[in-house]
Order: C-alpha cells, then sequence, then structure tokens
C-alpha cells in the first residue's frame, strides 16, 4: 500500500493542496493521501514538531510523510531522512529535531534535485521523490549529500529539583491544550504519594490532581490529563479552555512540589 501523508501550510482555500495531490496521483496512481493538517502557520515550528512527534507511530512501516512549508528566511534545507521504518520528506526549520527529540540528526539534502529550487517545490519535487522511495530507491542512490538537521531546544520544558516549566504547544479544534510535559518526566519528579500543583495563567489556576480522562471532571470544571502520546494537555471539560480561561500556544504551565 502506498500510504503518503500531507501536512501543509497551504489552508484549504486556494488550489495548492489539490494541485499537490493530483501531482502525487499522477506519479502514484495506487497512492492514498491521508490530510493530517493544512493549517500551520508560516514561522512556527510548534504545530510542525508536534505532528512529527505524534503522528508518526500511529503509521504502518514504509509511510512516507511529506510536509510542504514556506520557505522561511535562511539557508534550510529540504531534506529526507528514514525513521522507525518510514519516510519523511520536508523543509527543514527546525520541526524534525524538535519532534524526534534529537534521535535523527542528519538527513539527505534534496534541496538541489531538479525542481527542488524552484517557486514550487513541494509540486515539482515531491511526488517523484515520494515515488522513488515507495520502489525502493535509497536516497544514498540519488547523488545527494547528508547535512545536519536544524537543531531547535526549545520544544523541551526546563526543570529544577522539584519544579518542571513547560509550555503549550497546541491547542487543538476543542480549545484543549497539549502541553511538552511528558508522563515519564513528570513521575521522575512526582512519584505516587507526593504533592504537587500545576499552575498557569500568572498561576491563578491550579490542577491538583491527573485524571485519567475528561469525564472525571464535572462538567466546566478543570481537568488534567496525560494523552495517548504521553504529554500532559489541560483541558475544561465539556468546555474550552482557551477561549474560557485566554491561554494560547507558547504559554508557561508549571509543576511544583507542594508537600
Amino acid at each position: 500500500m502506498a500510504l503518503i501523508t500531507l501536512s501543509s501550510d497551504f489552508g484549504t482555500d486556494d488550489f495548492y493542496l489539490a494541485v499537490l495531490k493530483a501531482a502525487i496521483i499522477k506519479k502514484i496512481p495506487e497512492a492514498q493521501c491521508i490530510d493530517i493538517s493544512h493549517s500551520l502557520s508560516p514561522g512556527d515550528l510548534r504545530k510542525p514538531a508536534m505532528i512529527v512527534q505524534q503522528c508518526y507511530r500511529h503509521f504502518p512501516d514504509g509511510t512516507i510523510h511529506l510536509m510542504a512549508l514556506t520557505p522561511q528566511e535562511g539557508a534550510y534545507a529540504i531534506v529526507c531522512f528514514e525513521f522507525g521504518n518510514q519516510y519523511f520528506l520536508g523543509l527543514d526549520t527546525g520541526q524534525y529535531y524538535m519532534g524526534l527529540k534529537g534521535q535523527i540528526i542528519e538527513a539527505w539534502d534534496v534541496s538541489h534535485l531538479p525542481g527542488g529550487e524552484g517557486t514550487f517545490p513541494a509540486l515539482k519535487l515531491f511526488p517523484g521523490l515520494a515515488k522513488a522511495l515507495l520502489s525502493g530507491k535509497n536516497p544514498e542512490t540519488w547523488g545527494v549529500q547528508k547535512v545536519r538537521l536544524v537543531e531547535r531546544h526549545d520544544f523541551q520544558p526546563s526543570v529544577g529539583k522539584d519544579r518542571i516549566t513547560g509550555n503549550i504547544i497546541y491547542i487543538d479544534r476543542t480549545g484543549n491544550a497539549i502541553t511538552n510535559i511528558h508522563r515519564d518526566l513528570f513521575e521522575q519528579l512526582f512519584p505516587t504519594g507526593r504533592g504537587f500543583r500545576i499552575q498557569f495563567r500568572m498561576s491563578s489556576y491550579t490542577v491538583r490532581h491527573i485524571s485519567e480522562r475528561y469525564s472525571q471532571a464535572a462538567s466546566g470544571n478543570l481537568v488534567a490529563v496525560f494523552n495517548e502520546s504521553g504529554y500532559l494537555e489541560l483541558a475544561i471539560h465539556l468546555g474550552h479552555f482557551q477561549n474560557m480561561l485566554g491561554m494560547n500556544e507558547g504559554d508557561t504551565v508549571h509543576i511544583e512540589a507542594e508537600e
């Protein structure tokens, strides 16, 4: 099965996404294209990193993940690499290093292959390379060089003796806020039985309990859960966390000991 995921900052009002899909189908008629998100904001690394981090583990081996982002100021390369028996192809602005926690540090620079330097490289370059990957052609045979991925470290929370300081990195359609604080880190600092408080919005709001599901909180109440990927998520049960509390992506979340 030729499974290809698509993420971009194209939006859905223009024709760019349809044209890209048409080019993929022309090259790979059997391709099944799965849209992840096309509402990424040019220059914002948090959502692309979140997509890299959250989505690949749910797809089967051999999946190709295409990410079409608007070129940013600076010498960013279009890269291709393999991770978890899947391929990733897209403009590297730091989202891959952030999303995969530095597990991949090198990739193939495909920017200078035919079509890579045009005004619409995703259209000219991605379909052909996706076909080559699905045909079993290793990037080592493409005559391109390896480069180091752009390193970004601001995706990770800071840790003190009795405190974790993280950020909201993604707010979904229902207003729930996903942070960059993972369950593993939380349980290292706050093992079972140790008191803690989660604070946000200038410490005006506090949660002292991690729930297993949203419904464990009463309607309209704050709730904190670890989502299926293990990251702390803040919500209001049957409410809109972002609108009701005025929180946004990038805002700070603190967890500190409370003996």
